[in-house]
């Protein structure tokens, strides 16, 4: 075979290759006689047609599918387990149509709502942090913000974090705190007397009776009145530590002006105490109030007279609401109201006097504030004007414009002739009073409806005649004084017992008293964050004078 024969057969061998796998890397087609300038640019199908000119490479058109199979290559996985060089426990892959793609992390979900959970991919694995801390190394974890230590959801049992003495499982000891988280603040504690007794009225009074006892920061304030002098009966206020030693000397409410007055009571605002008493310095018994500082000096603007009445205005009552002081009495008009103003911090009226109640004979005026705001109103009504044996103790709440809301409502059935004794214990209402019968009672009022919730006899009027009730809450503490004859029928004597907010008594009565003569009247007032202090009438003398008592709370656990 002649050398052009074999070139010939061997281009249409070539030809025919390119023909069969799509792949034109020369220009081996022949269009009309003519050589093409450059490769195909497009593949028609074995190119019958004539090209004019083939001017760039073959790209893939849906004519040629051996083109398209071979731009995309082969898959980059045909089952999951062909990812596995890409995957992680934290990041996992997945074979989707030929590719690697990540999958949703692992939740690690452990079902505990107080861990965050999450796949650490450092560790490769799930962790799970606990989403509260034992802030005070004490062994037991705070809870969660805003949840109440020992809910369900709250992941933590310490009601108090920031202090080790403070968890569940610690003893509770009188000191004011719920030590052992358990929703009871020094439960099981008690009140007893510690130290000795005291005079708290002056060596030169011949005859002294209380009016109140309060706390501030220097110890206790007691209202009282006395004949210091031959020529008047008059209001004092006295200072005393938590010893009950005498601080100063006492605060003459009268002295610029003098004449007979009664019913000191006083308030401590934390940097003054705001103080009322009756007196008839213009002829008439009417309203004063006063401002003093932590010494016992009055303060400007001074005596404030807050009644210009034809009647009586007396047995005055006074509280601090942490804004103002509100102050309240009895109105003698066609019976005995109630009437109410608020006065400013530094002795201005906030708002006009209101009237209570009127139309009825009320009297014996007592006045608690409600932590949530308003105040509650105890006193004894009868149906006219008469012997105080046939009244009945009422209860209202009011607002804080003074505007009644409930009541009155009459808590303790039966007529009583003494009291009532009023005080908040753990967000309840608690008042008592006595009968003519010597029955005394307690009960224990629903704040916002006033119904009672609880109630208790002190005495039964039998073997124990009782009257004069004197009440304090410390926290979830209830502190009870009364004047009993119940060891000796001649004599009345003050004891004490411990009650919760349900009237479930922490012991026995406690005599605190047992000098000769009758010791009637009893008041308390709280110390510090658990301690208190008593104060009554005492005759051991044969004339009346105040008497006080420093009482300590204890716990079953000292």
């Amino acid at each position: 075979m002649k050398r052009s024969d074999i070139s010939f057969v061997a281009a249409l061998f070539l030809v025919a290759c390119g023909a069969r796998t799509g792949l034109h890397t020369d220009d081996e087609f022949v269009d009309g006689g003519s050589v093409d300038a450059g490769p195909d640019a497009h593949v028609d199908g074995g190119d019958a047609a004539t090209d004019a000119t083939d001017a760039a490479p073959d790209a893939p058109d849906a004519s040629d599918a051996s083109d398209a199979a071979i731009d995309a290559g082969p898959p980059e996985c045909v089952v999951d387990a062909d990812c596995k060089f890409k995957a992680t426990f934290c990041t996992p892959y997945a074979c989707v149509a030929g590719t690697c793609l990540v999958q949703a992390t692992p939740t690690c979900d452990d079902g505990d709502l107080c861990t965050d959970d999450r796949c650490d991919p450092a560790q490769n694995a799930c962790a799970h942090t606990s989403r509260t801390v034992d802030g005070d190394g004490d062994g037991a974890k705070g809870p969660l913000p805003g949840k109440t230590a020992g809910a369900a959801d709250a992941c933590g049992t310490d009601c108090n974090d920031a202090d080790a003495n403070v968890h569940p499982g610690a003893v509770d000891v009188c000191n004011g705190i719920d030590d052992n988280c358990d929703g009871h603040v020094d439960e099981g504690a008690s009140y007893q007397t510690v130290g000795v007794e005291q005079r708290l009225s002056p060596t030169n009074a011949t005859i002294s009776g209380l009016t109140h006892v309060a706390s501030y920061s220097g110890g206790f304030a007691v209202g009282y009145s006395a004949s210091l002098t031959t020529s008047r009966f008059s209001p004092y206020v006295g200072r005393f530590t938590g010893a009950l030693v005498r601080e100063g000397t006492d605060l003459d409410l009268t002295a610029l002006s003098p004449s007979d007055g009664d019913g000191a009571r006083v308030a401590w605002a934390g940097d003054r105490f705001g103080i009322v008493w009756s007196d008839r310095r213009e002829g008439n018994y009417e309203i004063f109030f006063a401002l003093a500082d932590s010494q016992g000096r009055k303060l400007s603007p001074g005596d404030i007279r807050l009644t210009n009445s034809r009647g009586f205005s007396i047995q005055p009552t006074v509280l601090w609401t942490g804004r103002d002081f509100l102050v309240v009495w009895q109105e003698e008009q066609s019976g005995y109201d109630i009437d109410a103003v608020r006065i400013s911090a530094d002795g201005a009226s906030v708002g006009p006097t209101v009237n209570l109640r009127s139309g009825f004979d009320s009297r014996n005026i007592s006045v608690a504030a409600i932590s949530t705001g308003g105040y509650i109103v105890a006193w004894l009504e009868g149906s006219s004007i008469g012997p105080i044996i046939t009244a009945q103790v009422n209860v209202m709440r009011i607002d804080e414009a003074l505007v009644p809301l409930t009541g009155p409502v009459m808590p303790i059935a039966g007529a009583v002739s003494g009291g009532p004794a009023l005080t908040m214990v753990d967000g309840k209402v608690a008042v008592a009073a006595h009968a003519t019968t010597g029955i005394s009672r307690i009960s224990v009022l629903d704040t916002a409806t006033l119904s009672t919730l609880a109630t208790t006899q002190l005495t039964n009027g039998v073997v124990s005649y009782g009257r004069d009730v004197a009440l304090q809450g410390i926290g979830q503490r209830l502190a009870v004084a009364w004047a009993d004859d119940r060891d000796d029928a001649r004599t009345f004597e003050i004891y004490l017992q411990t009650f919760d907010a349900s009237l479930q008594s922490a012991g026995t009565p406690v005599r605190v008293t047992t000098a000769v003569g009758d010791s009637v009247a009893p008041m308390l007032a709280p110390f510090g964050l658990a301690d208190a202090v008593l104060a009554w009438n005492d005759g051991r003398n044969g004339m009346a004078q105040v008497y006080g008592r420093a009482l300590q709370c204890r716990s079953p656990a000292h």
